[in-house]
């Protein structure tokens, strides 16, 4: 209501922005929260504190190394992104709205940390059967957020509150997100939040200079004179595709480099889908596996067979139907293939 008050278009752009920001956490946070849930449903029922703490932290890192190079690229680029994707009729019109709903992904796009970061406490909330405490934390973000959404700042244009509802979104989330630590610290103990704000920061590093670096190539290749050359759209897409490659190239690049402990696990995953032949160097430079001698001295945890069943052999004076343990043509030696009420051996018909 409070978009179409001031822009017609508000609603439909403010629905179209979020929709497109859940496009990277469709693919990496949805996909990570399968991956996790199993494990973590599993200590928390053996009531196994360290191990929900670990995989909280684990999948915290995890989104925010998968996620804030994309929010970085977002947030920059926005405005191209917006007209290479919606601007596919190529009017005025078209344009300006394309460009309107990507200024508004890029003024909302750091909600998508908090947002992330936010599901994946509710999960544990869930695992610990406790489902009133994520309805309290939604309530929460829905409570800060309709003040601010009713609170349009004194200078903004009317094209611009929908902007301004975008950033109200992520500022929910984020407040929702420093409350869900808060209560899990309070449940949970000590929740290992200074390796998740070390990842921040090294990944935020990686990613401004990665933004750096493509503002140096902006300024050499003449990236902005594409629309003018190829058109609006096509000039749009050559140029969002440049600006991606730099930008989520540079930065999980430079997260290799620095040697960030959660990116080994994803570039061990990359690399086994990979030939061999590309994959040499990295494989001669992993641990070897262990050798026949070490593997017969290796201890093995007891535990580990006492979750394995094994199924009894059941008799055939078990089963409450007649089940004759006789030789077939199939079994010479008797048991299966018999067929039941018939006390003789099958012969084979001449």
């Amino acid at each position: 209501r409070v978009a179409s008050q001031y822009d017609q278009s508000g609603p439909v752009l403010f629905a179209n922005a979020w929709l497109l920001l859940q496009v990277p956490y469709g693919v990496l946070g949805v996909s990570l929260i399968t991956a996790i849930m199993p494990r973590m449903s599993r200590s928390a029922a053996a009531d196994d504190t360290p191990a929900v703490v670990a995989d909280l932290s684990l999948a915290s890192r995890l989104s925010t190394v998968g996620l804030l190079p994309i929010v970085a690229l977002f947030t920059v680029h926005g405005t191209t992104l917006g007209i290479a994707l919606f601007s596919l009729r190529g009017t005025a019109s078209a344009v300006d709205n394309a460009g309107r709903l990507g200024t508004t992904v890029a003024v909302s796009a750091f909600g998508l940390i908090p947002f992330a970061i936010g599901l994946i406490q509710l999960r544990v909330f869930y695992a610990k059967q406790q489902p009133w405490i994520p309805t309290y934390l939604m309530a929460l973000t829905v409570a800060v957020r309709i003040p601010l959404m009713l609170w349009i700042p004194p200078g903004l244009h009317d094209d611009q509150v929908v902007g301004w509802l975008a950033f109200t979104n992520g500022v929910g989330f984020t407040v929702g997100a420093v409350a869900g630590q808060l209560l899990l610290r309070r449940q949970l103990g000590r929740l290992d939040t200074k390796a998740l704000v070390r990842t921040l920061v090294t990944v935020l590093a990686a990613s401004l200079i990665a933004v750096a670096m493509d503002a140096l190539v902006g300024l050499a290749l003449p990236l902005n004179s594409l629309e003018r050359v190829f058109g609006v759209l096509a000039g749009s897409v050559a140029a969002m595709t440049v600006h991606t490659i730099i930008v989520l190239g540079i930065g999980y690049g430079l997260l290799v480099v620095f040697k960030l402990p959660e990116i080994a696990g994803i570039v061990d995953a990359v690399a086994n889908r990979l030939p061999s032949r590309f994959t040499s160097a990295a494989r001669r430079a992993r641990k070897p596996l262990l050798g026949p001698n070490e593997l017969a001295e290796t201890e093995l945890d007891p535990s580990m067979f006492e979750q394995t069943t094994l199924l009894p052999r059941i008799p055939a004076a078990a089963f409450p139907y007649p089940y004759p343990e006789m030789a077939s043509r199939y079994n010479s030696r008797g048991g299966g293939g018999a067929v039941p009420g018939n006390t003789g051996p099958i012969r084979p018909s001449a």
